[in-house]
């Protein structure tokens, strides 16, 4: 359904389903239990060309209430799992993203049970010039082990290549890890953080906004950033931790990038949520006790699946040699097309100084929901964006207005899909956030 608003300021697409049917060959809406079944079916099989069968049976059926449908997401049992610390363990990689299997170890704590959800946090080596490893890191991490957490340290999928944990391979397969632990273990999905030092810093300073809705909190330690786009960090809380006397030069991982991190932070206001532990070490003589503190401090944050306002921008974070990457979604939001014009990203020089701004070819929203089935966009740049839609966020009986810099862009109807969902909860396999349904935004 298509409509184009009379003031020519946007023109709106309510994706409830897909495909083009004549009315008498549309399959007819599903019961709730027929609903739930066809999802489980769809959700266990492998084979795409059967997945496309069974999405299509979907049809117009509506799906308001994605409670009963996550439930199918949470397996009937996990695997024994034992207490302690283990090294070697494998994660299948699809070839896109490795020739050969992931390697990790894992720590599971002393007081585990399978019938209690648990956090995981997700810890990125160090290393440089082809070395490091989980091994290494969940090594350094012992003091950290005592805690009530899982915790999982992978070694990077391409060791040989300078962009490190910032290679797009690296992403990909922390999703896949997530994933994974989440089959293996009851995870807490708004519990879910990520950690590193050193390249593992530089790699979290990267990665962290990038996956800023996965995440609960992330903590770069002893590294370094190039550019982050801070104000998109809104709902995610930052634990900076660096050594003072880490000094060793432009090309290296010095003090000032977690000062100018920090700086930004601050400069945004009270509603952004930081940490600056400025230890008293240099880059290698870091005290054991500073990553359980920081483990310590992740643990308190907690996610919000469906936060009443989102500070979005594409892209979220330039490196030094990963070319620049459009965003993934953050929650409920995302941006599909950017405009030709340039926007400043607050950056970095080698060394963490002097503070600069990049001039990118970006994008940014700045979205909240106002009132009930109200939300309110300022844009930048921006051609297209979607809105997720979910009934944490709005009455589906009731219409939907969206205002877009001032100009109201769309009122009419918030429509659900099963399709939708089955789509959504099949590529994110998250067992607290989900979302039914959208709207696409095209900005004139």
């Amino acid at each position: 359904m298509k409509r184009t608003c009379g003031l020519g300021l946007a023109m709106i697409v309510v994706l409830a389903a897909a495909g083009v049917l004549r009315a008498e060959d549309a399959p007819k809406p599903l019961n709730g239990s027929q609903a739930v079944e066809l999802a489980k079916k769809y959700l266990a099989e492998k084979d795409p060309e059967k997945k496309k069968a069974l999405l299509a049976q979907a049809g117009e059926t509506p799906a308001d209430d994605p409670k009963p449908f996550l439930r199918l997401l949470q397996p009937a049992g996990y695997p024994p799992a034992k207490p302690g610390v283990q090294h070697g363990l494998k994660l299948d990689l699809p070839a896109s993203v490795s020739d050969k299997p992931g390697e990790y170890s894992l720590s599971v704590p002393s007081r585990y049970a399978p019938n209690q959800l648990w956090p995981l946090v997700i810890g990125l080596h160090g290393g440089g010039s082809g070395s490091g490893s989980g091994k290494e890191f969940m090594q350094s991490m012992m003091s950290a082990v005592s805690l009530p957490a899982i915790i999982v340290c992978p070694t990077s999928v391409d060791l040989g290549n300078n962009f490190y944990w910032r290679n797009p391979k690296n992403e990909a397969m922390l999703d896949l890890l997530v994933k994974e632990m989440g089959r293996q273990f009851p995870v807490d999905h708004d519990k879910v953080y990520l950690m590193g030092y050193s390249m593992g810093g530089i790699g979290t300073y990267y990665l962290g906004p990038r996956g800023c809705d996965r995440y609960a909190a992330i903590a770069p330690g002893g590294g370094a950033w190039k550019g982050v786009y801070w104000a998109a960090l809104l709902n995610t809380p930052v634990y900076i931790w660096h050594g003072k006397q880490d000094m060793r030069g432009k090309n290296f991982t010095d003090f000032p990038n977690a000062e100018n991190a920090a700086a930004c932070l601050k400069e945004l206001g009270p509603d952004y949520k930081y940490e600056f532990r400025a230890m008293d070490c240099n880059h290698f003589m870091v005290p054991p006790a500073e990553d359980k503190a920081a483990v310590e401090w992740l643990l308190k944050q907690k996610r919000n699946p469906y936060p009443k306002r989102i500070v979005f921008a594409s892209p979220r974070a330039k490196d030094f040699m990963v070319a620049v990457a459009p965003s993934p979604p953050d929650r409920w939001l995302t941006i599909d097309e950017t405009g030709p014009a340039q926007l400043e990203m607050d950056g970095l020089d080698q060394g963490g100084t002097p503070r600069m701004k990049h001039k990118l070819k970006m994008g940014t929203l700045d979205a909240s929901w106002t009132a009930p089935n109200t939300l309110e966009v300022k844009s930048q740049n921006v051609k297209k964006f979607r809105v997720f839609l979910s009934p944490n966020l709005v009455d589906f009986k009731k219409p939907l207005k969206i205002v877009v810099d001032g100009k109201p862009a769309y009122e009419g109807p918030a429509a659900s899909s099963l399709k939708f969902l089955m789509q959504y909860l099949d590529e994110r396999r998250d067992l607290s956030m989900a979302f039914v349904g959208e709207v696409v935004v095209e900005v004139k």
